[in-house]
């Protein structure tokens, strides 16, 4: 229990940031790719943020004012030829993978054509959407503090435990795109387009924002409205709608079953997307947190301080000026966070194996999980939780044996602890935690990692850890 609790303790509390392999400066750093898009994890302003591992910490900024925002807005109004015309258009847009999958079904095989009556309808189809890219909803960062824990932190000179809360780096502003799609799919008694109709939808769902009674003066008379709903029941006129990153509006309503009730679905959906503080993030903009005014007022950096003394002993002493300690202290804080991330990968691993066998033995073997796998398990699969092939639980069972369990566990010691006594600190000659000891020593700001022996062997050994096996397999789901 000393042993765990200390290695817990450990490789918890010493944790946080950045890329080992480059030299980061202290400046902003715009991110909008595939990191900043996924779904399951949540981009705030004034939240902290790695960019060597990708991962979001605490808010640490209070008293948070949003400064105002610009918008680009487009629409556009496009047919549809064929099924890659389709996939292309809406991928594209950003349709999700359901709706495109739906879609092309109208366009593939027999979707193409419909009978009804002994009467054969070719399917046409047309799509339209709006787009709404807000920016430049940015911290003012005349308002925003340093929240009092974060504050806390900084006053008691725990930079460790700062930058393992707060990121090295915190998100100043955010862009944002919220997207509204609808295909409009309709039947003639010919493969030819009815360009004349297609034209018509356009004219009816152009002037959405408008008022009614301005739209029906100036664009249709009610005589035409009405011919055109005759049209659209002959033509069996369908709506299909897909829209992402609009804001919460109790009263809106986005089921669209004729033109008024897309238009009316078209204006909610515009005001929704209005929202600065929602939306699809599609880029970030990230601070160093030394490079926040309220985080230098509070940490005091002197202007200049002489290394410790055993650099002054070997000849090694250098006197600092702000903008290196600076730099060192960002760059420091990255390289301990990629070493926190790998440690928890390490561990995270060792614990799925470990649940993952315990549930194989519990489950599906005999005499209380010491035994063979029971008769009836021995022909079943195992799905894989992200689609791919399914193995035999054979397969699986064999490849957690319990030595390959605990070797998990010895890597991560080693990496971590690099001695083999565990609770003897004169065997911590080497590994992650000898090299968090020396940079804590020396100071974060005053002495960059690469410079330590230590830490030297650390960054070598940061490689991703994953098990394909183990992602993918468990915690075992077995096929009916």
């Amino acid at each position: 229990m000393l042993r765990r609790g200390l290695h817990i303790f450990l490789a918890v509390g010493v944790a946080w940031i950045v890329n080992s392999h480059s030299s980061i400066l202290a400046d902003s750093v715009v991110i909008r790719d595939q990191r900043v898009m996924d779904l399951g994890v949540t981009p705030v302003l004034g939240r902290g943020y790695s960019i060597s591992t990708n991962t979001y910490q605490s808010i640490c900024l209070s008293g948070i004012k949003l400064t105002e925002p610009s918008y680009d807005f487009t629409y556009q109004f496009s047919s549809i030829e064929n099924e890659t015309d389709l996939l292309v258009k809406l991928s594209i847009a950003g349709a999700a993978e359901g709706f495109r999958n739906e879609m092309a079904k109208k366009l593939s095989g027999n979707g193409k054509t419909t009978v009804i009556n002994n009467t054969r309808y070719f399917n046409h189809h047309v799509l339209a959407e709006i787009n709404l890219h807000s920016y430049y909803a940015s911290i003012d960062e005349s308002a925003a503090q340093l929240s009092s824990p974060a504050k806390t932190l900084l006053t008691n000179k725990d930079l460790p435990g700062f930058f393992a809360s707060c990121g090295a780096y915190y998100i100043r502003s955010i862009g944002r795109k919220a997207k509204f799609i609808a295909v409009f799919s309709y039947s003639s008694l010919t493969n030819e387009r009815d360009l004349q109709f297609e034209a018509d939808i356009e004219t009816q769902i152009n002037g959405f924002g408008k008022d009614k009674s301005q739209e029906n003066a100036r664009q249709i008379s009610m005589q035409s409205e009405y011919q055109f709903r005759l049209k659209s029941e002959q033509r069996r006129l369908k709506i299909n709608v897909s829209a992402f990153g609009l804001g919460k509006n109790q009263d809106a309503s986005l089921i669209s079953y004729d033109i008024d009730s897309f238009k009316e679905a078209l204006k909610e959906a515009f005001i929704s997307m209005q929202n600065p503080q929602t939306g699809k993030v599609s880029s970030i903009e990230v601070v160093p947190w030394v490079e926040n005014t309220d985080f230098q007022s509070v940490i005091r950096l002197e202007q200049r301080t002489a290394q410790p003394a055993d650099q002054v002993a070997s000849g090694r002493e250098k006197n600092l000026i702000l903008y290196e300690k600076k730099q060192i202290l960002n760059m420091n804080a990255e390289f301990l966070a990629e070493i926190s991330r790998i440690d928890r990968s390490m561990l995270n691993l060792y614990y799925k194996a470990r649940l993952c066998r315990q549930h194989i033995n519990e489950n599906y073997r005999a005499s209380g999980g010491s035994g063979a796998l029971k008769p009836e398990y021995k022909q079943k699969k195992v799905i894989h939780l992200r689609g791919g092939q399914e193995i035999p639980l054979t397969r699986l069972d064999s490849y957690l044996h319990p030595e390959f369990v605990e070797s998990l566990l010895i890597r991560e010691e080693r990496f971590l602890y690099g001695g083999k006594d565990l609770f003897s600190a004169s065997d911590f000659k080497s590994g992650a935690q000898m090299c968090m000891r020396q940079l804590l020593r020396r100071g974060l700001h005053l002495f960059p990692y690469r410079e330590l022996e230590a830490c030297s062997q650390t960054w070598k050994s940061l490689v991703t850890v994953d098990d394909e096996m183990i992602n993918n397999y468990c915690m075992p789901m077995l096929k009916d």
